[in-house]
């Protein structure tokens, strides 16, 4: 909000007075500045939400030009999980999520049921911003998939209650019929690591910093959306 000042100062410099009749000083300008806000406080909000509407605006334009710089580590990633359709029959949609937010956990059926009935290609970016217990989260998810198993996992992991846990984790995975000993070696290895730290770089570079944040088409969408609203986005990347 730095600048709101001279923004001020622009709007009421030709309406404060005729040319001839400016403050000489800048005490005097100041004065009749702050004289002036406080016959007219509508200028301030006005200002304000200008201000902001310049910011949001801003900051579109640069995740935009970041999705369309990152399409391959978006869309083509190996090391990201993928679920739905071949990309060339459906809308791919990346989703970053954290196992540990509320958000995620009530967008998940949702997110599941345009998955299953084959409206979009989802692309899962673990990026575990929430604490240790998302770190253990996300590294068993990613070590679940070398068992073939990482989607019902996943689902399994947002659908837990409570605190998250190596208990917990292990639980998940003999539902799963898993390897729990392989499970917690390959949680480990460097690969695991080196994919969770690489999302975390690539959500830096989009600007994403909370979850559920979603990629569609060429828009950084961040918080839950409903069914409609999900819809929506879809729709409008399917016409671009």
């Amino acid at each position: 909000m730095r600048l709101l000042p001279v923004v001020l100062s622009l709007i009421l410099l030709p309406v404060l007075a005729p040319a001839q009749d400016l403050p000489k000083s800048k005490a005097e300008f100041e004065q009749a500045i702050h004289d002036y806000l406080l016959k007219h406080p509508e200028v301030v909000i006005e200002a304000v939400a200008k201000y902001q509407e310049n910011q949001r605006n801003d900051e579109k334009k640069k995740a935009e030009q970041a999705i369309s710089s990152s399409q391959q580590q978006l869309v083509n990633d190996p090391g990201s999980p993928a679920a739905g359709p071949d990309a060339s029959k459906a809308v791919t949609v990346i989703e970053f999520f954290d196992y540990r937010c509320g958000y995620c956990k009530r967008m998940a059926p949702t997110v599941a049921k345009f998955v299953t009935g084959a409206k979009i290609r989802l692309v899962y970016k673990e990026l575990p911003i929430l604490g240790p217990d998302s770190l253990l989260a996300a590294k068993a998810a990613l070590a679940a998939r070398k068992q073939g198993d990482y989607v019902k996992f996943h689902q399994d992991l947002m659908s837990l209650q409570g605190t998250i846990t190596m208990a917990a984790i292990e639980g998940v995975a003999a539902k799963n019929s898993m390897d729990i000993a392989k499970l917690k070696t390959d949680m480990e290895g460097v690969d695991v690591k080196a994919q969770i730290a690489a999302t975390e770089a690539l959500a830096q570079k989009l600007g994403v910093t909370a979850t559920p944040s979603f990629v569609i088409g060429s828009e950084l969408l961040t918080g839950a959306m409903d069914e409609a609203e999900f819809q929506t986005a879809i729709t409008k990347a399917q016409k671009r």
